[in-house]
């Protein structure tokens, strides 16, 4: 008994060692690879960092800046530059839409990472300017990634670093610091558009009430933002939210901010008071907070999957054209002037790397639309969105979120009428109201736009079709070749309501919306995208040969593929690429020496219906919205749905 008790002894002091020696193996092994993944990280990114090229400010052949090319070889999410002098902060910035928030928790090279890259809010449209470029990053208390952004809350740090570089693929502009304040859930501070001045001034104004150090940058009503946000670790759900302000034309970046100073009593998240036991604030905020779910803290440790910010009826619209207040004069927080709308950048896209975005436009049909009779009551509309979700709203819901997808808010009011009365038209005319469920971007809308869909809330476009009147499929598109093109030359039917090919007025002067683009192609990678073998092609120039044109000579009615045949031209369009090649309206030109096809393109979009630029072009001559719609359709009546 006394050896069998000795033996279970040793057996229990052996077990016991094992276990202690396996969980110092483990201790060591686990601190080994948290101190030395951080280096392996750091050293990655130094080598990414090495790829964008600071100083190279030219713009390549596909309106990319040059300096963007090596990261979108290495990972085509790559959306921009982020840059902040005298920091650890320089890193690319991604963007993915259908996940936003995919790169929490994934490195550039797409592996899991609980560092993550830096990544745009989904909301932030970067084919275009916009109010509000909101960058979020993880803070992994180190001093990579954005765990600098703390350091703001005391102004000696910001006195050394008050300048942010933010690069799109099209343009960089440096920034300046005016605030940074703790938030979290309670605190609008993702907002990326404005209704008007007062709006957008009231919000930079609460920013500072908020900010943790006073600033000497002051803040107008043309200025344009960059937020900068990591979580902070007060407490859960708390995050260090740095805005600035971009450095306007012909303006010092090289100012004096040694002014900072720590401000007394800063505004702070309502949960910071009652967790420090203090009184809350009377202080009430002049916003409406859209509730949203903050992003992520990205510490998961599965890549599988990535935990997203809930379906709403609001989705990353396909086209969108959400821009930059342009006003003239400078305002205070009690002007009542509105930003007038400015022009959207869309450039063409490098063919190797392709940026996953659509133009504005209506689906091509497959066949002429069931004529479908106008509603006799205002009934519930049923879209899919971009993840195939089936959303079911009222009109006026529905049709504010389509319209802000489409054009947004920084439209002519009579131009997001037209485009509200066109929406709602084409998607009754797609069984929207009666058990279909057409795709359709959506995204949440503005006041203004909500304003616009109301004043015109159950207008609908008809046409005679044997004598009864019919739901007109309206189509829509972003910017026409200067004139519409006819629903038999780009697809294959007629329509009623769109008999005659009219003039559109485009903003072809203002380089910033490329009503002209060019796309390069070789013609190796051509035949791939038309799935034409090129060695049974002698000739390569015969590769793919316009044969018709519209009566405009404009729009391409039919290409001839070798090996293939007969094509229409919008369908050629879209086996290569409906961003790549933007419209319809093209011309080609091989080029023997690097045996490739350069398409020389105007427009964006299929080119029937409306435009949604003409549009706002003919708003701003003070076209009405029943004037805009009468012009780009034929043989229509805009009735009343009760």
């Amino acid at each position: 008994m006394q050896a069998a008790s000795m033996n279970t002894k040793g057996l229990l002091f052996k077990l016991t060692a094992l276990i202690m020696a396996l969980t110092f193996v483990f201790v060591i092994v686990f601190s080994y690879y948290s101190i030395f993944q951080g280096l392996w990280v750091k050293n990655d990114y130094k080598q990414v960092a090495a790829l964008f090229d600071l100083e190279d400010m030219s713009i390549s052949g596909t309106g990319v800046m040059s300096r963007f090319l090596p990261l979108l070889e290495q990972n085509e999410h790559t959306s921009g530059f982020v840059h902040i002098p005298n920091t650890g902060i320089q890193y690319p910035v991604m963007q993915t839409i259908d996940n936003p928030h995919y790169y929490s928790n994934h490195d550039f090279g797409k592996k899991g990472s609980r560092f993550g890259t830096p990544y745009f809010n989904e909301n932030n449209l970067l084919l275009i300017d916009n109010f509000n470029y909101i960058i979020y990053g993880n803070n992994t208390n180190d001093g990579q990634m954005f765990s600098d952004l703390t350091k703001y809350a005391g102004p000696d740090y910001y006195a050394n670093a008050p300048v942010v570089y933010m690069s799109t693929l099209f343009e960089e502009h440096p920034y300046k610091i005016f605030a940074a304040f703790v938030a979290d859930s309670d605190v609008d501070y993702q907002r990326t558009g404005f209704y008007d001045a007062d709006e957008f001034l009231l919000y930079a104004a609460e920013a500072r009430m908020r900010s943790l150090i006073t600033t000497p940058v002051e803040v107008e009503e043309n200025d344009s933002l960059l937020t900068l946000v990591c979580p902070y670790g007060e407490y859960s759900g708390a995050r260090f939210v740095v805005l600035a302000r971009r450095v306007r034309e012909m303006e010092s970046v090289m100012d004096s901010y040694e002014s900072a100073t720590v401000q007394e009593n800063p505004l702070m998240p309502k949960r910071w008071y009652t967790l420090k036991g203090l009184p809350q604030p009377e202080y009430q905020s002049k916003f409406v907070l859209e509730k949203k779910q903050d992003p992520p803290e990205s510490t998961t440790t599965s890549y599988d999957t990535v935990s997203s910010e809930p379906e709403t009826v609001s989705s990353e619209p396909v086209s969108s054209r959400t821009s930059l207040p342009q006003s003239s004069s400078k305002a205070s927080v009690t002007s009542s002037k509105k930003p007038s709308s400015s022009s959207s950048k869309v450039p063409s896209i490098s063919p190797s790397k392709p940026i996953e975005d659509k133009p504005g436009e209506t689906s091509v049909p497959s066949s002429t639309p069931s004529a479908v009779a106008p509603p006799v009551t205002l009934g519930n509309l049923t879209v899919s969105n971009s993840t195939g979700q089936k959303i079911t709203g009222t009109p006026e819901v529905i049709i504010s979120q389509i319209v802000e997808a489409e054009i947004g808010g920084s439209f002519e009011t009579e131009a997001l009428k037209a485009q509200a009365v066109a929406a709602y038209s084409y998607f009754l005319a797609n069984g929207a109201a009666s058990g279909s469920a057409p795709y359709s971007p959506l995204k949440t809308p503005t006041t203004k736009t909500t304003n616009a869909v109301k004043s015109v809330l159950g207008k609908v476009v008809t046409y005679k079709d044997k004598d009864k009147d019919k739901v007109a499929a309206t189509y829509f598109y972003a910017m026409s070749a200067g004139f519409t093109a006819l629903p038999q030359d780009i697809w294959n039917s007629s329509l009623g309501y769109l008999t005659t090919s009219v003039e559109s007025k485009e903003p072809v002067d203002n380089p910033n919306v490329y009503f002209e683009s060019e796309y390069t192609i070789t013609a190796a990678d051509l035949a791939k995208k038309l799935s034409v073998d090129l060695n049974a092609v002698p000739d390569h120039a015969k590769l793919v040969t316009i044969t018709k044109k519209d009566a405009r000579n404009l729009y391409v009615v039919t290409v001839n593929i070798a090996t293939k045949g007969s094509q229409k031209g919008n369908s050629f369009r879209s086996s290569v690429g409906s961003t790549l090649l933007r419209s319809p309206a093209f011309d080609i030109q091989y080029n023997e020496e690097n045996d490739s096809f350069t398409f020389s393109v105007k427009g964006f979009g299929h080119g029937v219906g409306m435009s949604q630029r003409g549009a706002n072009e003919y708003a701003k001559l003070g076209w009405t919205y029943d004037r805009i719609l009468n012009h780009y359709f034929q043989n229509i009546k805009i009735e009343q749905v009760t």
